[in-house]
């Protein structure tokens, strides 16, 4: 009995106390919007979203600059052939020459894929020299 009566004061009656007008400040009353007469005030002024140009990716220099990463990182497996979509017989042959004659055709594939403003010539060659059409 003693138990419902201390949780009826610490539900109902304190709550009513702590939140009067006479407890919390003015402006704060005012914030919560305690108090009957009191006017909401807005701290936030939204303004509306400002309208952007739509985000289009360039996936083929994104392919080019990946191509690219992947030429340095593992240009003497042909990792960058496979990635550009090639015969898999291309990488074993760069593998086999240690690189096409020691690093000597992933460094042009690099400078070509670095210099080239259309990588499409170069995706889907089987070619074993990328760049000779």
């Amino acid at each position: 009995m003693i138990g419902r009566f201390f949780l009826v004061i610490l539900f109902f009656v304190l709550p009513q106390f702590t939140f009067s007008k006479a407890v919390v400040p003015q402006n704060t009353a005012a914030f919560f919007n305690l108090s009957h007469n009191a006017k909401p005030q807005h701290h936030l002024k939204l303004k509306p979203a400002k309208k952007t140009k739509s985000f289009k990716p360039n996936f083929k220099e994104d392919k080019k600059w990946l191509a690219l990463i992947i030429t340095v990182l593992a240009g003497m497996l042909g990792g960058h052939r496979l990635y550009l979509g090639t015969k898999p017989w291309i990488p074993a042959l760069y593998l086999f020459t240690f690189g096409g004659g020691f690093l000597l055709l992933p460094i042009i594939d690099f400078f070509v894929l670095l210099f080239a403003k259309d990588i499409q010539p170069y995706l889907e060659n089987p070619n074993f020299f990328m760049w000779i059409r």
